[in-house]
């Protein structure tokens, strides 16, 4: 799991992330998807836990586009698109995932674990390893390492139910 996944998008966390930091924010995750219209997304969110508003996401725009412009680490036009993470948001540290234990979460992986890359339940726990989610289809719980996440992100819409820990079978006493 990481901030940011291309060389590119590491540039553009060297040259930003100090000035966010200076600024109160911290990056929660960078995209750069290069097209037609390329668009550079940035989330951030404020490092005092005090929600983001849209005045941060502006002040912070400003200064990330001088920053880049002069630096010109990404060749040719682009939309720059600073946001919060929201209540979806991916999980992209190790302190995101250790702030969100008990929680429902969607995983992908970039290699198969028991047949598949997608996932889907509570997070358990977290370490710089492993994480471990007990799913919500099968109720297993599923070890899956830090390093081969390739996308997690919070579901607080699940439905209750897949928030429950699973009941043991009760016998009737008649």
């Amino acid at each position: 799991m990481a901030i940011y996944h291309t060389q590119q998008e590491a540039k553009v966390y060297d040259i930003v992330a100090r000035t966010l930091e200076f600024m109160k924010y911290e990056i929660v995750r960078i995209r750069y998807r290069q097209g037609e219209s390329s668009v550079l997304q940035i989330m951030i969110d404020r490092v005092d836990a005090q929600p983001l508003s849209i005045e941060d996401c502006e002040a912070a725009s400003k200064q990330v586009s001088v920053m880049l412009d002069v630096d010109d680490v990404l060749h040719g036009q682009y939309v720059l698109e600073v946001s919060s993470p929201g209540l979806d948001r991916p999980l992209t540290r190790l302190k995101d995932f250790e702030k969100h234990i008990g929680e429902v979460i969607k995983i992908s992986t970039f290699t198969p674990y028991a047949g598949a890359r997608k996932f889907t339940g509570i997070l358990l726990s977290a370490n710089q390893e492993t994480i471990i989610l007990r799913t919500t289809d099968t109720q297993q719980e599923v070890p899956l390492q830090f390093e081969n996440l390739r996308e997690a992100i919070l579901q607080p819409f699940a439905k209750k139910a897949d928030r429950k820990k699973p009941t043991k079978n009760k016998r009737n006493s008649n």
